[in-house]
Protein backbone atom coordinates (compact mmCIF):
# COMPACT_ATOMS: atom_id res chain seq x y z
CA UNK A 1 0.00 0.00 0.00
CA UNK A 2 1.32 3.30 -1.05
CA UNK A 3 1.31 6.59 0.67
CA UNK A 4 -1.35 7.79 -1.75
CA UNK A 5 -3.57 4.82 -0.92
CA UNK A 6 -3.25 5.55 2.79
CA UNK A 7 -4.09 9.20 2.18
CA UNK A 8 -7.15 8.24 0.09
CA UNK A 9 -8.35 5.77 2.72
CA UNK A 10 -7.86 8.36 5.43
CA UNK A 11 -9.92 10.89 3.45
CA UNK A 12 -12.66 8.30 2.89
CA UNK A 13 -12.73 7.44 6.61
CA UNK A 14 -12.83 11.12 7.60
CA UNK A 15 -15.59 11.86 5.05
CA UNK A 16 -17.59 8.83 6.19
CA UNK A 17 -17.05 9.80 9.81
CA UNK A 18 -18.27 13.37 9.12
CA UNK A 19 -21.33 12.11 7.25
CA UNK A 20 -22.13 9.67 10.05
CA UNK A 21 -21.65 12.42 12.61
CA UNK A 22 -24.07 14.69 10.71
CA UNK A 23 -26.62 11.90 10.46
CA UNK A 24 -26.32 11.14 14.17
CA UNK A 25 -26.67 14.85 14.99
CA UNK A 26 -29.79 15.02 12.79
CA UNK A 27 -31.19 11.90 14.45
CA UNK A 28 -30.44 13.33 17.90
CA UNK A 29 -32.19 16.60 17.03
CA UNK A 30 -35.22 14.80 15.60
CA UNK A 31 -35.38 12.51 18.63
CA UNK A 32 -35.13 15.43 21.07
CA UNK A 33 -37.92 17.24 19.17
CA UNK A 34 -40.16 14.17 19.27
CA UNK A 35 -39.49 13.59 22.97
CA UNK A 36 -40.26 17.25 23.68
CA UNK A 37 -43.59 16.82 21.85
CA UNK A 38 -44.31 13.63 23.76
CA UNK A 39 -43.47 15.36 27.06
CA UNK A 40 -45.82 18.23 26.17
CA UNK A 41 -48.61 15.77 25.42
CA UNK A 42 -48.01 13.95 28.70
CA UNK A 43 -48.15 17.27 30.56
CA UNK A 44 -51.47 18.03 28.86
CA UNK A 45 -52.76 14.59 29.80
CA UNK A 46 -51.62 15.02 33.40
CA UNK A 47 -53.37 18.41 33.54
CA UNK A 48 -56.56 16.93 32.10
CA UNK A 49 -56.40 13.97 34.48
CA UNK A 50 -56.00 16.33 37.43
CA UNK A 51 -59.05 18.29 36.24
CA UNK A 52 -60.94 15.03 35.74
CA UNK A 53 -60.05 13.84 39.24
CA UNK A 54 -61.17 17.18 40.69
CA UNK A 55 -64.45 16.95 38.78
CA UNK A 56 -64.91 13.37 39.87
CA UNK A 57 -64.30 14.28 43.52
CA UNK A 58 -66.83 17.11 43.23
CA UNK A 59 -69.37 14.72 41.73
CA UNK A 60 -68.80 12.23 44.55
CA UNK A 61 -69.32 15.02 47.10
CA UNK A 62 -72.49 16.18 45.32
CA UNK A 63 -73.76 12.61 45.13
CA UNK A 64 -73.14 12.14 48.85
CA UNK A 65 -74.90 15.43 49.62
CA UNK A 66 -77.82 14.49 47.36
CA UNK A 67 -78.10 11.05 48.98
CA UNK A 68 -78.20 12.70 52.40
CA UNK A 69 -80.92 15.12 51.28
CA UNK A 70 -82.85 12.27 49.67
CA UNK A 71 -82.65 10.26 52.90
CA UNK A 72 -84.01 13.27 54.81
CA UNK A 73 -86.86 13.70 52.28
CA UNK A 74 -87.74 10.01 52.58
CA UNK A 75 -87.77 10.32 56.38
CA UNK A 76 -90.12 13.30 56.11
CA UNK A 77 -92.41 11.43 53.71
CA UNK A 78 -92.43 8.40 56.00
CA UNK A 79 -93.45 10.69 58.88
CA UNK A 80 -96.24 12.23 56.81
CA UNK A 81 -97.45 8.77 55.73
CA UNK A 82 -97.47 7.62 59.37
CA UNK A 83 -99.52 10.68 60.38
CA UNK A 84 -101.97 10.07 57.52
CA UNK A 85 -102.35 6.43 58.58
CA UNK A 86 -102.94 7.50 62.19
CA UNK A 87 -105.47 10.11 61.07
CA UNK A 88 -107.34 7.53 58.97
CA UNK A 89 -107.48 5.09 61.89
CA UNK A 90 -108.70 7.84 64.23
CA UNK A 91 -111.29 9.01 61.68
CA UNK A 92 -112.67 5.47 61.36
CA UNK A 93 -112.78 5.15 65.15
CA UNK A 94 -114.51 8.53 65.48
CA UNK A 95 -116.95 7.57 62.71
CA UNK A 96 -117.83 4.37 64.55
CA UNK A 97 -118.22 6.32 67.79
CA UNK A 98 -120.51 8.89 66.11
CA UNK A 99 -122.56 6.06 64.58
CA UNK A 100 -122.99 4.41 67.99
CA UNK A 101 -123.91 7.79 69.51
CA UNK A 102 -126.42 8.47 66.75
CA UNK A 103 -127.92 4.98 67.16
CA UNK A 104 -128.25 5.67 70.87
CA UNK A 105 -129.87 9.09 70.14
CA UNK A 106 -132.38 7.40 67.79
CA UNK A 107 -133.27 4.86 70.51
CA UNK A 108 -133.50 7.36 73.37
CA UNK A 109 -135.26 10.21 71.53
CA UNK A 110 -138.79 8.73 71.83
CA UNK A 111 -138.15 7.77 75.46
CA UNK A 112 -137.27 11.36 76.45
CA UNK A 113 -139.89 12.87 74.17
CA UNK A 114 -137.60 14.47 71.60
CA UNK A 115 -138.02 14.27 67.88
CA UNK A 116 -134.73 13.25 66.30
CA UNK A 117 -133.98 12.64 62.64
CA UNK A 118 -130.70 10.81 61.99
CA UNK A 119 -128.21 12.75 59.90
CA UNK A 120 -130.09 16.06 60.36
Amino acid sequence: MTQQDIKTLTEIIITTQNELSEQLTGFKTATETKFAQIDARFEQMEFRMARFETSQNQLVEQQTEFASKLDRAIELLDGIAARITTDEVERVALGAQVTRLEDWAVETAPVVGVTYAPGA
